[in-house]
């Protein structure tokens, strides 16, 4: 059996105790560009607010086509958790600090399947 994962959409999986880059099996060592968009993470400084009120200053890694997105919602009090992009191979989504989830599709066909696959789930 092999496991596998995914980092940016490139497919990873452990050769000999060790993750490995699929397609050149090189060691996953170095984080790829996206796969979608080919652009490398951007670093963010982030406000987190803890569960206690306290407010830090977080570090954390975003995808670069949805960073400027991620930086407006935590710049404006709408703090993030984690996102991602899709890395073209499924619609991107940025979790909020307050457990809400925004999903991005790239145009009008995706954003119907995705509501297509909504309400069918709620019949």
């Amino acid at each position: 059996m092999t496991v596998t994962s995914e980092s940016s959409g490139w497919k990873i999986v452990l050769h000999n105790e060790q993750w490995v880059y699929s397609d050149t099996m090189e060691p996953f060592v170095i984080l790829r560009p996206c796969h979608n968009c080919r652009e490398d993470q951007t670093h963010l400084i982030i406000k987190h607010v803890r569960p206690d009120g306290r407010e830090k200053q977080l570090g954390i890694w975003v995808d670069a086509c949805i960073a400027p997105i991620v930086k407006a919602l935590n710049k404006h009090g709408v703090y993030t958790i984690a996102s991602c992009c899709g890395h073209g191979k499924m619609p991107g989504s940025i979790v909020l600090a307050d457990g809400r989830e925004i999903i991005i599709v790239k145009n009008s066909h995706e954003r119907d399947i995705v509501f297509s696959a909504c309400l069918k789930k709620s019949e």
